[in-house]
This record gives C-alpha cells, sequence and structure tokens, in this order.
C-alpha cells in the first residue's frame, strides 16, 4: 500500500465518520433543543386541549352519515346499554385506552430524550413519537371539526 492509497483510505474514512455522527454540539444543540421543546409543547398542549372533546364524542350517538372513529351508532348504543354498559362508560374506557397508549409512545420518547438529547435524529424520532401518541384525540377532533364545519 502507497502513500496515496493510505491518504485516500483516511479521506474515506473521514467521509464516513462525518456521514454517520448525528450529534450536534454548541449553539446548533442548544438551537435543536430548544426548537424541539417547544413543538414537544405546543403538540402537548394541543393534546390536553383536545382530551375533553375526545370524551363527550365519546358521550354522544352518531345520528349523522359519517361518525367519528368509535363513536357509536343508535343501534350499537342500544346494544351497550342491554348490556349494562352507560355511554359514560364507554367513553371512560375509551378515553383510558387512548391515554395507556399515549403514555407509552410519550414514555419511551422520554427515555430516548433523556438518554440521547445531543443527537439530533434522537430528537426527531422523539417528536415523532409524542405525534405518535397524540394522534388518536387530535385526529379524532380534526376529523369532527371537518365534518361539523
Amino acid at each position: 500500500m502507497n502513500h496515496s492509497d493510505a491518504s485516500a483510505q483516511a479521506t474515506l474514512n473521514q467521509q464516513k465518520q462525518r456521514a454517520v455522527n448525528t450529534r450536534l454540539t454548541g449553539r446548533w444543540l442548544i438551537l435543536a433543543r430548544v426548537v424541539w421543546a417547544i413543538f414537544i409543547m405546543i403538540t402537548l398542549g394541543i393534546f390536553l386541549v383536545c382530551l375533553p372533546d375526545y370524551f363527550s364524542i365519546f358521550q354522544t350517538i352518531c345520528t349523522g352519515a359519517a361518525c367519528a372513529n368509535g363513536q357509536l351508532s343508535p343501534g350499537a348504543a342500544q346494544t351497550l346499554q342491554q348490556l349494562g354498559i352507560s355511554l359514560g362508560q364507554y367513553a371512560a374506557l375509551n378515553l383510558a385506552l387512548m391515554l395507556i397508549w399515549a403514555l407509552v409512545w410519550f414514555v419511551v420518547g422520554a427515555i430516548i430524550a433523556w438518554r440521547k438529547s445531543n443527537d439530533w435524529m434522537a430528537l426527531l424520532v422523539v417528536f415523532w413519537l409524542v405525534l405518535q401518541g397524540s394522534s388518536n384525540a387530535t385526529l379524532i377532533m380534526s376529523s369532527d371539526n371537518r365534518r361539523n364545519g
């Protein structure tokens, strides 16, 4: 192996290291964390604001042609009543399951953020996890708004 081959190999190794390195430092790290925190807070705020409406959708019997996912038709509500399950219990169960679903996504995201907050790819994944966890409540609200709007 001559000198030119060795320098070419060293250059190739440096390029591979740059391509794989997703760690942030200095000002970029601070900026990424601040922007990420703002996006997470906005997402969680929207999620929390949607929770009461999410609960009320499941307490309402759908009488129109388009219903929210999981919203009961009059026949389904009557069947639940015959089984001894009220609309309030049905809504509470749906809310509890959705909160458990969201909590799992949020906890996984929190663990990743806690361990790898200096990695821009980890911050992106955590943001996606928070969006995924909050999607049930926010998607039902957006479909309900389109139907009523």
